[in-house]
């Protein structure tokens, strides 16, 4: 199991996060910053597991599928699964960088917005003390405005890839049915 050294990772990070200097705490938003924290052992944990359960299995499954159609199969068989794969990989590997920045600017907004959160939370009495409760939620409302326009452009380019990716599918399995078809 990859929890050891999720949990190593975990508390070097949280040991430098107590070494940083008090300026450091005055001058940023610590509600963020736990945020963040929380996201990168979520996001170790979701890595990890993607490559022990996802990609190592998936990428063997592939090379016996290839195999057994280049064995007992006519060669076209194989090749058009080989071709099916090659694009599926390419068309996602190509919609990544444009996937990985619009998560960022996603991250970015949820952490100010976590963030303003907290702040106000821990600042309740000065808050009320001042009568700035309704500038806060103008704020908040702004942040939020901002992290919801993030989340619906992350989403539909996701979407976008994914259809994508059922087309490329479909057209394999229309041609390796076609060929079938024909060869009958």
């Amino acid at each position: 199991t990859v929890q050891p050294a999720i949990a190593q990772v975990a508390q070097k990070t949280f040991h430098l996060i107590q070494q940083l200097p008090m300026s450091f705490y005055l001058d940023s938003t610590t509600g963020g910053l736990l945020r963040n924290f929380d996201r990168m052992v979520r996001a170790l944990q979701s890595l990890f597991s993607l490559m022990l359960y996802t990609v190592v299995p998936l990428s063997i499954e592939i090379a016996a599928v290839l195999l057994i159609f280049f064995i007992n199969y006519d060669l076209k068989y194989g090749a058009i699964i080989f071709i099916g794969v090659l694009v599926h990989a390419i068309i996602t590997l190509s919609s990544t960088p444009d996937l990985v920045k619009e998560r960022t600017n996603l991250n970015v907004a949820d952490t100010r917005v976590s963030g303003f959160i907290g702040e106000s939370i821990m600042n309740f009495e000065s808050i009320k003390l001042l009568g700035t409760a309704k500038k806060e939620n103008l704020r908040f409302g702004q942040l939020f405005h901002v992290y919801v326009l993030r989340a619906i452009r992350f989403q539909f380019l996701h979407s976008r890839l994914k259809v994508i990716q059922n087309g490329v599918i479909s057209l394999t399995l229309g041609f390796l049915m076609w060929n079938a078809a024909s060869d009958v």
